[in-house]
């Protein structure tokens, strides 16, 4: 068991100290603007059905990868995070596709630029605690939500709030956005659509009776699903206030979900009695369920081969990666000696890092990238 991090005076001196450390480094269409809320749900749920019965595969999820037979025995890296907030229903860290790492330590926003190794903080004030963050696709912005209510719009490059969108009562603990949609779910159950580009406009929904913790939108963009300590998961779309389905769990709250990047039709869930559900949303059943050791905290998608990976809480702390859709356990990774809250994927998805409740991130090597055809084509015109 790793030994406890020593506590420290400022968070700021920590990451300045972080940039001068040896091996500090990384291996790594819009919605229309006059979109408008149809009454028909009827239509929309016959939509959803008939795009479910194609069982489309999104080709940009189709290049050939491999998983890396064995598993490390440890990471390659570890990285303090003093200041991180024990807060099982807040989303406080994301790792974008530019190599971007943004994580709330106390009440700052630090960034890490996995290219250049540079660690910024946030230089706008903010007076009230995060309840989580979320980066803006490719793009310089990144959405914090405050444990007010409010949600703001954070500019990286001019180092400014752009807006500030209103309308939730209490803490909105989990983000999505679907282009320049910003989905945001709070604790008293309702979840707001907010079009950046018109904020003073945003549908609102009574999404559940209790807490909203997860939202995920699925990969074409056009159906969001939500989690909620209300023992539910909700299928959304743009074209209605009411739910398109509803998947009635057994489980305590839904901690975490994500859509399966092979396919729309299937959605995984992560509960806190230690349950992992493969969902079929045409059918509305589970087509795989899996009962682990510990709690689970977050779940990830590997986009290059079939593999799934979970965090997980007390007893074990560990770290897990399955085979999917059929949730045979590959293997356990044990480093951490807290709940695993985070797992995100490095922008050349080959790295994940998991971020704990011991106030600590791990990098873990866990797959690895094959060489691509024109490479190999490259490679037989040598030959000749």
């Amino acid at each position: 068991m790793p030994k406890p991090l020593k506590s420290f005076d400022s968070t700021t001196k920590v990451f300045e100290r972080l940039q001068t450390q040896k091996g500090f480094h990384s291996r790594y269409s819009d919605l229309p603007s006059d979109w408008e809320v149809s009454e028909s749900l009827g239509s929309s749920r016959n939509c959803y059905q008939e795009m479910l019965r194609q069982e489309i595969f999104n080709p940009q999820f189709c290049r050939e990868y491999k998983s890396i037979n064995a598993l490390p025995k440890k990471p390659y890296k570890i990285i303090d995070t003093p200041g991180l907030k024990d807060d099982f229903y807040s989303n406080l860290f994301e790792w974008n596709k530019d190599g971007l790492l943004g994580v709330a330590l106390n009440k700052c926003i630090y960034i890490w630029d996995s290219s250049s190794e540079d660690v910024k903080l946030v230089s706008a004030p903010f007076y009230s605690s995060f309840a989580a963050i979320k980066w803006k696709n490719s793009d310089s912005k990144i959405a914090l939500s405050l444990k007010s209510g409010s949600i703001l719009l954070f500019d990286l490059e001019t180092q400014k709030v752009t807006q500030k969108l209103k309308g939730h009562k209490t803490k909105p603990g989990c983000l999505s956005w679907n282009q320049n949609l910003l989905t945001s779910g709070s604790l008293d159950g309702y979840i707001l659509h907010h079009d950046v580009r018109s904020p003073s406009c945003f549908l609102t929904t009574k999404g559940h009776t209790k807490g909203v913790c997860s939202l995920d939108w699925d990969p074409s963009g056009r159906y969001c699903a939500s989690g909620s300590t209300d023992n539910s998961v909700k299928i959304w779309s743009l074209d209605t206030k009411e739910p398109l389905c509803t998947l009635k769990t057994n489980c305590t709250g839904v901690r975490t979900l994500v859509w399966s990047p092979y396919s729309d039709r299937y959605l995984c869930t992560g509960s806190p009695d230690r349950k992992i559900c493969v969902w079929n949303t045409l059918l509305e059943e589970i087509v795989t369920e899996s009962t682990t050791e510990s709690q689970v905290c977050c779940l990830l998608f590997s986009r290059n081969s079939k593999e799934l990976v979970s965090g997980h809480g007390n007893p074990g702390n560990e770290v897990c990666v399955w085979e999917f859709p059929s949730l045979s356990l590959k293997g356990t990774l044990k480093s951490h000696f807290k709940k695993v809250l985070y797992a995100d994927l490095s922008p050349d998805e080959t790295d994940v890092v998991t971020v704990s409740a011991d106030q600590s991130m791990h990098f873990w090597n866990l797959f690895k990238k094959q060489k691509s055809p024109q490479s190999q084509l490259g490679f037989l015109k040598e030959l000749r």
